[in-house]
């Protein structure tokens, strides 16, 4: 599992860095609620956008930590997705996202061996951004289809590293 990630981070990596004459890149961070853990959580991205049609996004989230009795449950996801608009009007756009979950749940209970579980997901969603004076705010909701599927709700600002 851990050479299949390496293996498609690395080649994301060189497919952006491959057409840097063109693209921009962004940083940025916002909350997300997670709805099969009913939890908040920080989210931290970086995006890069190959043309004006696509944008590349990869994405880190944490949610708080949930207690259910007994058991604590530990969640974080590695995300990366394409953005593709579906609209445009001046500086703000309406996009859709496809993409990869890798979720990794973690379970402690007192007396018992934590149990860990990492699932690979297909992300679906939309989002939206409006150009602020100083950063991009958005807004985003996706669903992850697989094992660990959840519904995420994001929002935060986006800070441009060069125009």
């Amino acid at each position: 599992m851990k050479k299949i990630v390496t293996t498609v981070l690395c080649a994301a990596f060189i497919f952006v860095l491959s057409d840097i004459a063109y693209g921009q890149f962004t940083v940025g961070g916002g909350v997300i609620y997670g709805g099969d853990i009913e939890q908040v959580g920080a989210k931290a991205d970086l995006s890069y956008t190959l043309n004006e049609t696509y944008r590349l996004q990869a994405d880190f989230s944490y949610f708080l930590p949930k207690d259910q009795g007994i058991v604590e449950f530990n969640w974080w996801e590695i995300n990366g997705n394409l953005h593709y608009p579906i609209t445009r009007a001046g500086t703000s756009w309406v996009y859709a996202l496809a993409g990869i979950n890798i979720a990794n749940i973690n379970a402690e209970a007192d007396g018992f061996e934590p149990n860990t579980v990492t699932e690979v997901g297909a992300n679906v969603g939309a989002g939206g951004e409006i150009e602020l004076p100083f950063a991009d705010l958005f807004g985003e909701i996706k669903y992850v289809l697989g094992n660990a599927d959840q519904l995420g709700i994001a929002v935060g600002l986006r800070f441009s590293l060069g125009k």
